[in-house]
């Protein structure tokens, strides 16, 4: 009798690499993007980053004197959207708003009413896992924003090589119109996915164009490795 061993792999999937997207590395340089104008009255701020200690720069439209706009900073534990109304500082609103303390990848959003009855409303939301949450809101005085024909900064302000920058990873910032981070409309979106993987020039998926400093800031993603696993042994015998 001839004895023949078959291995038999049975429906089911393992994963032996998770993949990592694809993320700027301010550090090393930055990405602008054309004036998408100005900021609406009430719109919200949506970023996936992570920051690896101290504070930085997510996004700004602050590159030049005369043109200063805004600029969104995030430490460990606050969201900070300063704003100039004349261009140049010294018509300025900082409000800094909390959010959890976190050095690990987050999503977080800020939510911004420029003019409720005079003055500047903010609330900070994160996700925690499975959909957004409010987190904290905070008022303050409103001193208008200039509306700068400057570009928009992912990573750092005042131009190149840019002023904190930011110390960590940053996947993606988008700006939305309205007050929620699940709706609204997409006015412009930063995602390191969509880099090309070359080059320092490329155009997004929604038309718009985005110009690196430097090529090497974007660290590429790595795709998932999914692999079959034999999970059953049979050995059958053969007259």
């Amino acid at each position: 009798m001839t004895v023949q061993t078959v291995t038999v792999s049975v429906p089911g999937l393992v994963v032996t690499n998770p993949g990592t997207a694809a993320y700027l590395t301010a550090t090393v340089g930055t990405v602008t993007t054309p004036d998408p104008g100005p900021l609406p009255a009430q719109h919200c701020f949506v970023f996936k980053i992570r920051l690896t200690a101290g504070y930085g720069i997510v996004a700004a439209q602050f590159d030049n004197w005369g043109w200063y706009s805004w600029k969104l900073l995030h430490a460990t534990n606050a969201i900070d959207l300063t704003t100039t109304g004349d261009g140049e500082g010294a018509a300025a609103t900082s409000i800094p708003v909390a959010v959890p303390t976190s050095t690990s990848d987050r999503l977080l959003a800020v939510a911004v009413t420029l003019d409720d009855a005079g003055t500047r409303r903010h609330t900070s939301w994160h996700h925690d896992g499975s959909a957004f949450a409010e987190f904290a809101t905070v008022t303050g005085p409103e001193l208008g924003v200039h509306d700068s024909p400057d570009v928009v900064r992912i990573g750092a302000w005042g131009g190149v090589p840019g002023a904190d920058n930011f110390p960590g990873r940053i996947y993606s910032v988008e700006l939305r119109s309205g007050l929620d981070p699940n709706a609204g409309t997409v006015l412009w979106r930063f995602d390191a996915n969509d880099w090309p993987g070359s080059g320092t020039s490329y155009v997004d998926p929604r038309g718009r164009t985005w110009t690196l400093t430097s090529a090497a800031a974007i660290t590429p993603q790595v795709s998932a490795v999914v692999t079959t696993r034999p999970v059953a042994t049979l050995t059958v015998a053969i007259p």
